[in-house]
């Protein structure tokens, strides 16, 4: 198991705050399927891009931006990310991810 790490060991939690709303404003009103796609990598379950794309109807390319974004708190297991477990309680709270399961019926 390859596990990724950044030369920051642990990021701070104003950096993950600021790229938060700097991707809240970039996104807009699509900003829906960036949070679904962080909430999926907190989910404790190994992802593939392949299954991040079906999952949040995002591009390749929009998928592996994202996932070079979020690099300093990823952890990769062959061609499958995760946010690293030390992290995803913080992930979840910063994007709000218990309110995406109401909100999951409601997208295209």
């Amino acid at each position: 198991m390859e596990h990724l790490s950044s030369s920051k060991s642990h990021p701070p939690e104003t950096g993950l705050v600021e790229l938060h709303l700097e991707l809240a404003q970039a996104w807009g009103i699509d900003f829906h399927r960036v949070r679904a796609l962080v909430c999926q990598l907190t989910s404790n379950s190994w992802c593939s891009v392949s299954e991040l794309i079906a999952r949040t109807l995002l591009s390749h390319w929009n998928v592996t931006h994202l996932l070079g974004r979020l690099h300093p708190w990823l952890e990769r297991d062959q061609d499958c990310v995760r946010i690293r477990v030390a992290f995803q309680d913080l992930f979840r709270a910063v994007f709000d991810c218990s309110r995406l399961v109401s909100e999951r019926f409601l997208t295209p």
